[in-house]
């Protein structure tokens, strides 16, 4: 086999990181059962002068999704939950409540396709602050709410996979941390991969960064499932050659090629080009190829893990700073190398960023408005 020539991608890897100031990128492209090139740039921790490599443990941020969306079609796929069940029968004491539409149609699986009427929501809890973590009971009692019919509109929503990382606790009776690491991280051979970052994890991973070069304090959020996962580089392409139905010899298969599909069998449009699975989004035509995957971006972290299921290709690019899309960049550049005019042909399919129009205020919106807006302290009056 002969080996495919990334030194150009190398180049411009180098050349962005320096522009960018940013400390460091990982990456590692795979096809069929072979890894074609995997390692890193700059540094994992500046303070300490460690140099980034494909085993370097990144924040994944949003690429939690598809890993928790595994855990959850296991439990699918040994019959303990139902993806078409309202999730409210699945929960504790604290419900979702549903203010326009019918809380019974909040199901499974539009939780997981972001259609269930859930709003965007991001809490973050950071170590310098001295706030800590709710229970979920409580993260649903104040949030839980939806706000659009479920099934009509495609709404991302990270609180939706927090709900499944305590559905996952709930019906397998072990905590999220410790069912993906025993049905997930372990069977697929995937040792620098863990939710949070484990004390024997700590020298291995990268600091996020703000984009002013200061590292970021460590924080949590309410909804790990969402969020949560850290992995190297190393570890997502093999969890992403497992999604492309790659029976490696070290891994154990802990999904069936159905549920397989199932997940990245798009449910719910998302945008023109785009549609959302179980924990996947997919693309139909991504510089003239079917894609499926997920990025993530938060404070401090800018990942992007792509898979070409066509031609069986799997890349992972993870960074430590926010603010830039290096790893679309980067990801498009090596799929370039293996399919050659991907990146000419994905740059002229682009959807052209939308332009908001000028809000002017309708004539029928303005006047005096008198009634009452719910809270989680009960309904309160408004004027």
């Amino acid at each position: 086999m002969t080996t495919p020539d990334f030194s150009a991608v190398e180049n411009l890897i180098r050349t962005r990181i320096t522009e960018m100031g940013l400390a460091s990128l990982a990456l590692s492209i795979a096809q069929n059962d072979h890894i074609l090139w995997e390692t890193g740039f700059g540094w994992a921790n500046r303070a300490a002068k460690k140099q980034a490599d494909e085993h370097t443990v990144y924040s994944l941020a949003s690429i939690s999704k598809p890993i928790t969306a595994t855990g959850l079609m296991i439990l699918v796929e040994r019959g303990l939950i139902d993806l078409d069940r309202p999730i409210n029968d699945y929960l504790g004491q604290a419900k979702l409540m549903a203010h326009l539409g019918d809380i019974a149609q909040v199901t499974v699986r539009r939780v997981a396709n972001h259609s269930s009427g859930l709003p965007l929501h991001c809490h973050f809890f950071y170590e310098d602050e001295g706030i800590e973590r709710p229970h979920m009971d409580e993260t649903i009692r104040r949030y839980g709410h939806t706000m659009m019919p479920p099934g009509e509109t495609y709404q991302y929503a990270n609180s939706g996979f927090g709900l499944l990382e305590y559905l996952i606790e709930r019906v397998s009776g072990q905590s999220y941390a410790n069912f993906l690491r025993q049905e997930v991280f372990i069977p697929l051979n995937l040792p620098r991969t863990s939710v949070d970052l484990p004390q024997d994890f700590v020298p291995h991973a990268a600091t996020r960064y703000a984009p002013n070069g200061t590292p970021i304090p460590w924080y949590t959020f309410d909804h790990p499932g969402a969020s949560a996962v850290w992995a190297s580089a190393h570890d997502l392409v093999r969890f992403g050659l497992f999604h492309l139905k790659t029976h490696l010899p070290d891994q154990k298969a802990i999904l069936t090629d159905t549920f397989i599909d199932h997940m990245q069998k798009p449910t719910i449009r998302s945008s023109e080009q785009s549609g959302y699975g179980i924990g996947f989004r997919v693309t139909e035509n991504d510089g003239g190829y079917l894609t499926t995957g997920h990025d993530g971006a938060m404070g401090g972290v800018r990942t992007r893990l792509i898979l070409v299921p066509e031609h069986n290709i799997s890349v992972a690019v993870l960074t430590n700073g926010g603010g830039h899309n290096l790893p679309i960049e980067i990801a498009a550049a090596l799929i370039d190398v293996l399919l050659p005019g991907h990146v000419e042909n994905r740059t002229q399919q682009q959807i052209p960023p939308a332009t908001a129009p000028e809000w002017t205020a309708q004539e029928e919106l303005l006047g005096n408005w008198f009634g009452h807006i719910h809270t989680y302290k009960g309904d309160l009056p408004l004027h």
